[in-house]
């Protein structure tokens, strides 16, 4: 097992989930895991109840959940880095499932996989579902990768080859870079199916907006690919 675990944990204004979602941790995995909430601006009482529950808050005050991420990143000690978000839709009992390749040997970029798993009803709007496998299979067929979800907002990566992507992306077009970075440094990529629920308040996703992004950057990393 590896010896540290760093959990980062994006929020907006997430009072009403964020202690659940640290609390579905396993008990197995408490003494290995640090919880990092990363807040943007919350209005409400997202950072107390993030640390009454034990987690430590890094406050970002820029917008954007690929920077969210990035500055927990920075942050981050653990030789695994878990990203999840804080709304609910993603349960962290799951951990040790998205985890375990890593902890194998067998993956360096572990994605887990809302397709392939339980997808509760209500949980995806029906534009977001077709965005999804528009944009897996756009990415599969430029990058040759074999990617299931590679807009799930549930992975985990060893830091080791976190570092070696030098990602940049402050937006949701993170989780783009972040594969076709891997794909590029010929990381091994898995998928693990894993349950995907209805969220808990409102959602900070722009279907058209986010998606021309993650189009966009598509391009740009095809047209300046080696």
């Amino acid at each position: 097992m590896p010896s540290t675990i760093s959990v980062i944990i994006p929020t907006i204004n997430e009072e009403r989930s964020v202690g659940e979602v640290i609390g579905e941790l396993p008990r197995s995995l408490k003494q290995k895991c640090e919880i990092i909430v990363v807040d943007s601006n919350s209005t409400d009482r997202t950072r107390e109840v993030a640390r009454a529950r034990g987690a430590r808050v890094v406050v970002e005050n820029r917008r954007g959940y690929g920077r969210a991420f990035l500055s927990g990143a920075n942050a981050a000690k653990g030789d695994i880095v878990v990203l999840i978000d804080g709304d609910g839709t993603y349960s962290l009992a799951e951990l040790p499932a998205i985890i375990k390749p890593i902890v194998d040997g067998n993956a360096d970029l572990v994605i887990g996989s809302r397709f392939d798993g339980k997808m509760e009803r209500g949980s995806m709007p029906t534009i977001n579902y077709l965005g999804n496998h528009l944009f897996v299979s756009i990415t599969n067929l430029l990058f040759r990768t074999s990617v299931r979800d590679s807009h799930s907002g549930y992975r985990a990566i060893s830091a080791s080859s976190l570092r070696s992507l030098k990602l940049q992306c402050k937006g949701m077009e993170y989780a783009t870079e972040m594969v076709v970075r891997a794909a590029q440094k010929r990381l091994r990529i898995a998928s693990v199916p894993i349950t995907y629920r209805r969220r808990s308040g409102s959602s900070k996703l722009h279907p058209f907006r986010d998606g021309a992004r993650h189009m966009a950057l598509i391009l740009k990393l095809f047209l300046s690919r080696p």
